[in-house]
């Protein structure tokens, strides 16, 4: 089960990542690059999901110590260069203290916050994600990885549509 799990989280992170490699290959071609320069619109803020699930619950296969409320969001569109801003909540369904020992991303444009040091049973905390979009356009999933010491990878999706500026 543990390895089905990490190939699954292996092969999402490729796809991902070569969604990134894609976009950053656009960005570095002259003919698609405006010299143009914009005006940043205000950050933008995904909606929470619009069914989420009363309390904290595993999703159907998460065997975690931490429970989160939603292991995705949608955003957008947003236009390239705005921030999208998430936010997963969590709680520890364990009779123990829990460490989140890694929260790793699919991208660099892609930049966490999360709770360090030692999280108590029924505690709530939440992991905080900031999606730059510059340079980026199209469909995107980006994936974070929440490793909690001695579990799984926690794969959380943030997808949207980005659309070119100008």
């Amino acid at each position: 089960m543990k390895f089905l799990n990490f190939f699954t989280f292996l092969m999402l992170s490729l796809a991902v990542f070569q969604s990134c490699t894609d976009s950053e290959n656009q960005q570095k071609n002259p003919a698609s690059v405006s010299n143009r320069t914009y005006d940043a619109p205000k950050p933008k803020i995904a909606p929470a999901p619009k069914a989420a699930p009363k309390g904290f619950q595993a999703s159907p296969g998460q065997q975690t110590v931490i429970h989160f409320s939603h292991l995705g969001m949608e955003f957008g569109p947003v236009i390239s260069g705005d921030t999208v801003h998430a936010v997963y909540p969590f709680k520890n369904m364990s009779l123990g203290t829990v460490v989140i020992t890694e929260v790793a991303t699919s991208c660099e444009c892609l930049k966490t916050e999360f709770p360090h040091g030692n999280i108590q049973p029924g505690e709530i905390g939440e992991i905080k994600a900031h999606f730059h979009t510059e340079g980026q356009w199209g469909r995107h999933e980006k994936i974070i990885s929440v490793v909690v010491e001695g579990q799984d990878p926690i794969p959380l999706r943030l997808n949207g549509e980005i659309r070119k500026a100008g």
